[in-house]
């Protein structure tokens, strides 16, 4: 694995804390390793690029594993979890 490959989305696309680059497909016989290519118009959404401003993070509910019931209903305003979160 290439150390400066941070992160990997599904089809072999990955990002290297700046850029996202295409999957290896190319194969550059002089350098003995596939071409950097870089994914043209990729765009990164972070949970803080969600938010809108209405999220309240002090009032977020924080659950416990071991207290899940999947068959409860989820929170009243989940972006105030996200925003904690994020």
């Amino acid at each position: 694995m290439d150390p400066d490959q941070l992160l990997f989305r599904a089809g072999g696309y990955w990002w290297d804390g700046t850029t996202w680059y295409r999957p290896g497909q190319v194969w550059d016989p002089v350098a003995q390793d596939y071409e950097r290519r870089k994914a043209r118009l990729a765009v990164t959404v972070s949970a803080a690029d969600m938010l809108d401003g209405r999220a309240a993070p002090a009032v977020a509910y924080i659950g416990k594993v071991r207290a899940f019931d999947p068959d409860a209903g989820g929170p009243d305003n989940w972006l105030s979890g996200l925003a904690l979160w994020a």
